[in-house]
């Protein structure tokens, strides 16, 4: 999975994570890219919750493939 930022500021609305999230695959740019995971680069465990990620889904590729 191709890294698109490492300086990513978790400062968004959800759709700005969505515009990041619809464009065209980085390893197959005939593609829609399902989407864009937010994490950490350093594993980090929250208390109560787990793991920190989470997904920015690309409506494109939802419509293509339901």
């Amino acid at each position: 999975m191709p890294v698109l930022e490492t300086d990513f500021k978790l400062h968004c609305l959800i759709p700005d994570l969505v515009k990041k999230a619809r464009e065209k695959s980085l390893l197959n740019p005939k593609i829609w890219r399902e989407g864009i995971v937010i994490r950490p680069l350093e594993e980090l465990q929250v208390a109560d919750l787990g793991r920190v990620s989470f997904k920015s889904i690309n409506p494109e590729f939802l419509l293509k493939y339901e």
